[in-house]
C-alpha cells in the first residue's frame, strides 16, 4: 500500500510536468524517505534515543527549445511523513520546475561586470550559508581559519543583516530533536543587526574556544565522529517589501535560484553559478540571462546588503563537509549594492 501511494505521488509530479508546456520532453522524479533511529550515550551520564521520519522529493524537468535546452529543478523535505504531501503539493513542485525550464529557453547571454543584484526569497540563502556559515563553525575558529576569527561583538555585516542557525523548527529538514551529541538543538543568533555575537560549535570546539554548546555537533551516521555542522541557516526578516526592492533597483540581476558554487573558507571568496536569472531595467525584472557567476567575498556581501524583505522562506538541500548532513538553507528578498557578475558580455 505504501509503494503504491509512493509510486501515485512521483506519477502525479511527472504527469504535471509534461502537461505544463509541449516543449518540456523529460521529468525526472526522485523520491526517498526513511525512518531514522538515534541512540546516544557518552561519558556524561547522558542517554538519549529517538525516531524521526524524514522524505526527500526532487522534480527536474527539461525543456528544449530550438537550439538550446534547461534543466529545472524543484525540491522539497520535511521530517515527516508521507502527509506532507497533503500541504506540498507534488503537481506544485512539477510546474515550479517546468516553468523555470520555459522560461529559460528565451536567455539571452548575461552581462558581466560591477552591478546590484537581487536574490529571491528561500533557496538564495544557500549562498550565506556557504560564504557565511562555514567560517562561523567552531572547528575553523577554533583553528584560527577564516575572517570572522577574533571578530565577535565586531559589526562585520549591514545593519539590517541577522543571520540564524535554528535546529529546532518544527519539522524543517536540518531539525532534530538534539544534535548527535545529544545537545538540544536550539535558535543560535551568529550575526545580529550586524554585529558578529555568537559560533556555532560541537562539544570539542565549545571546549576549545571557551564558548557553549549551540547544538551543531552532527554526523552523518554512526560511521562518523560528530562535527560542527549548520541546521536550518537563514537571513532573517527584515521590513522592506519583495515589490520595493525589486521597483527601487535601476538596473542590475534579479537571481531567481542558484545552482553550485565553491567558497574558500579561509579568505571567504565565493564563487555561485545562478540557475534562473534576469536583467533588471527600470525597476522591473525582464530579460532572462544564463550564464551569469556571482563572485565576491563574503564580508563585503554581506555589508553591502542595503535592503532585506519581509517573506522569509526556505529551501532544502545536502551540505557535504567530508561528510553529508540535512539542511535548511533560507532568505527573505535581498539586495546586494555592487557586486561583481561573470557574464559572456559586457553591460
Amino acid at each position: 500500500m505504501a509503494d503504491t501511494k509512493r509510486l501515485e505521488i512521483m506519477k502525479r509530479a511527472h504527469d504535471a510536468a509534461l502537461a505544463y508546456d509541449g516543449r518540456i520532453k523529460m521529468a525526472s522524479i526522485d523520491y526517498y524517505d526513511e525512518v531514522r533511529g538515534r541512540v546516544i550515550a557518552n561519558s556524561e551520564g547522558l542517554y538519549l534515543s529517538d525516531e524521526l521520519p524524514i522524505i526527500f522529493f526532487i522534480v527536474q524537468t527539461l525543456g528544449v527549445g530550438a537550439a538550446t535546452s534547461h534543466m529545472g529543478r524543484e525540491r522539497l523535505s520535511r521530517h515527516s511523513g508521507i502527509e506532507m504531501f497533503d500541504d506540498l503539493k507534488p503537481e506544485d513542485a512539477a510546474r515550479t520546475a517546468a516553468r523555470e525550464s520555459i522560461a529559460m529557453l528565451e536567455a539571452k547571454d548575461a552581462p558581466a561586470g560591477q552591478m546590484d543584484v537581487v536574490m529571491q526569497n528561500g533557496w538564495g540563502g544557500v549562498l550565506v550559508h556557504e560564504a557565511v556559515g562555514h567560517p562561523l563553525e567552531g572547528d575553523n575558529i577554533s583553528r584560527e581559519t577564516g575572517v570572522f576569527v577574533g571578530r565577535l561583538g565586531q559589526k562585520v555585516a549591514s545593519p539590517k543583516f541577522t543571520m540564524v542557525d535554528d535546529g529546532s523548527l518544527p519539522n524543517a529538514r536540518g531539525t532534530t530533536n538534539f544534535d548527535d551529541e545529544g545537545t538540544a538543538m536550539k535558535r543560535n543568533v551568529l550575526i545580529q543587526d550586524g554585529t558578529l555575537v555568537k559560533y556555532m560549535t560541537d562539544i570539542l570546539s565549545a571546549k576549545q574556544i571557551g564558548m557553549e554548546r549551540t547544538g551543531n555537533g552532527r554526523r552523518e551516521s554512526f560511521r562518523y565522529i560528530p562535527i560542527v555542522r549548520m541546521t536550518n541557516t537563514f537571513i532573517e526578516n527584515g521590513t522592506d517589501k519583495p515589490a520595493d526592492i525589486l521597483a527601487s533597483t535601476p538596473s542590475g540581476i534579479y537571481v531567481q535560484s542558484l545552482s553550485g558554487g565553491s567558497v574558500n573558507p579561509t579568505d571567504g571568496v565565493f564563487n555561485f553559478t545562478c540557475r534562473e536569472a534576469y536583467l533588471i531595467e527600470n525597476g522591473t525584472k525582464t530579460t532572462p540571462v544564463k550564464g551569469a557567476t556571482l563572485i565576491g567575498n563574503c564580508l563585503d556581501v554581506i555589508q553591502n546588503i542595503d535592503a532585506v524583505g519581509d517573506d522569509l522562506a526556505f529551501g532544502p538541500g545536502i551540505c557535504g563537509k567530508g561528510q553529508s548532513a540535512e539542511v535548511d538553507a533560507g532568505q527573505p528578498t535581498v539586495r546586494i549594492r555592487g557586486i561583481t557578475v561573470g557574464g559572456s558580455r559586457a553591460r
